[in-house]
């Protein structure tokens, strides 16, 4: 990515300790690359390259969102598919909770006003766990199966954040640029 543009995205930032919690849950799987703890987080919305303009038009958007504090629960770990291959393992909730849901109206909304499109999928929210390439359906069924009452993550959300992907060295990392209160 040259220049001035950058890689961004929205996200609610996991506590310390549950990103330590869930790092303890890596097993060996074949084709299994599971994400580095510290880059562990629930993506609100993914918004690609911006460049500088486009970032300040986004910083007044998110500045106008009005949403609850929430508590965020993860209990519910899953997989997600690319074209009939298992490409994703997630940590997602069993139920969502509403002020969850408002929050992201309230981010698209604030989005759409600024001149980003519409979100095209239904809005799954989930924490990456690891990427999937060629992993047999059989470890993955069975990795679930044997971790999943082991996942019960609970905590308050007090604030989002405006996200940058930085990459190096063939690794990426995340990086805060901007945190967005959520009321009380």
């Amino acid at each position: 990515m040259g220049g001035d543009r950058e890689r961004l995205f929205l996200a609610i930032q996991l506590p310390e300790s549950i990103r330590h919690d869930l790092s303890r849950l890596r097993e060996e799987i074949s084709g299994c690359r599971w994400v580095p703890a510290k880059n562990l987080h629930l993506t609100l919305r993914f918004l690609g390259d911006c460049d500088h303009n486009k970032r300040a038009r986004l910083s007044d958007a998110l500045q106008s969102v009005r949403a609850r504090e929430l508590k965020l629960g993860l209990n519910k770990l899953g997989v997600f598919s690319k074209r009939g291959a298992l490409s994703v393992l997630w940590l997602g909730a069993e139920q969502v909770d509403e002020s969850l849901v408002d929050l992201k109206v309230a981010i698209d909304e604030a989005l759409f006003q600024v001149g980003f499109d519409k979100d095209h999928w239904p809005y799954k929210a989930h924490v990456t766990l690891a990427r999937l390439r060629n992993v047999k359906r059989g470890d993955i069924e069975a990795y679930i199966r044997s971790n999943s009452g082991a996942v019960k993550e609970s905590f308050p959300v007090r604030f989002f954040s405006l996200m940058r992907s930085l990459f190096s060295e063939g690794a990426v990392r995340y990086e805060e640029v901007c945190r967005y209160p959520l009321d009380g």
